[in-house]
C-alpha cells in the first residue's frame, strides 16, 4: 500500500485508492504523506541509484529515467523501469514522424499502388532497418528521445516516456549485469523504505 500511496501522493490519478485516502491523504493503516516523503527522502539518502528506478518504475519520473540512462545501458534502465520492448509501436511511430521513415512510408504506398510490390517490399525492409538503428535503445523517433516537442510550442512528448519508449532485449553479459545491479539497487531501496514506514507506524 505504501508505493501506491507514493504514486498518489505524486500522480493523484494514477492508482485506485480508498475514498478516504484520497481525501486525507492517509491510507487505511495511518501513513500519511509525511511519512511516505520521509521514507523516500531516507531510501535516496542510502540507495540513490535505487530512488531513482523506483521513480522512473513508479511516478513516470523523466528526470530519474535521463539520469539513470546517463550511467547505464539504455536497455538496463529500460527492463529495471519496466517499460518492455514494443518493436511494432517503434515503427509505427517511425513512419509517421521520422523525416526518413515518413517519405519512405509514402514511398511504398506509391509503389504499390503501381504494383511494383518487389520493390515496395525492399523499401519497406530498408524502413525496418533503419528504424533498428535510429531507435536504438527505445528512443523515441518522435522527439528523437529528447522527451519533447517544439511544435506548436514547446510541450512533453505524448508518445513517450521521458524520449524512451521501449526497451530492447538485454543482448549482452553487460547490460544483464546492469539490469541485474538496477534490480538489486531498486530492492534495496524499497526495503529501506518499507523499514521506515514499519518504524513511523509502531512509534
Amino acid at each position: 500500500m505504501s508505493i501506491e500511496l507514493l504514486i498518489k501522493l505524486h500522480a493523484p490519478k494514477a492508482v485506485s485508492v480508498e475514498t478516504d485516502t484520497l481525501r486525507t491523504g492517509r491510507s487505511p493503516d495511518g501513513i500519511g504523506r509525511e511519512e511516505v516523503l520521509g521514507a523516500l527522502a531516507h531510501a535516496e539518502h542510502l540507495h540513490p541509484v535505487g530512488v531513482m528506478v523506483l521513480r522512473a518504475r513508479h511516478l513516470g519520473d523523466g528526470v530519474a529515467l535521463r539520469q539513470l540512462v546517463g550511467s547505464y545501458p539504455p536497455s538496463a534502465v529500460m527492463s529495471a523501469a519496466e517499460l518492455r520492448s514494443d518493436p511494432e509501436r517503434l515503427l509505427r511511430l517511425y513512419k509517421r514522424h521520422h523525416p526518413y521513415g515518413r517519405r519512405e512510408a509514402r514511398r511504398v504506398r506509391e509503389l504499390e499502388l503501381q504494383g511494383n510490390y518487389d520493390n515496395a517490399a525492399r523499401v519497406r525492409a530498408l524502413i525496418l532497418s533503419r528504424c533498428e538503428r535510429d531507435t536504438q535503445g527505445g528512443r523515441c523517433p518522435a522527439c528523437s528521445g529528447t522527451g519533447e516537442l517544439t511544435k506548436p510550442k514547446p510541450h512533453t512528448c505524448p508518445h513517450c516516456h521521458a524520449g524512451y519508449i521501449s526497451a530492447p532485449e538485454l543482448a549482452s553479459d553487460a547490460e544483464r549485469s546492469a539490469a541485474q545491479e538496477l534490480q538489486y539497487c531498486y530492492s534495496d531501496a524499497v526495503r529501506v523504505f518499507h523499514q521506515y514506514l514499519d518504524k513511523a507506524k509502531a512509534a
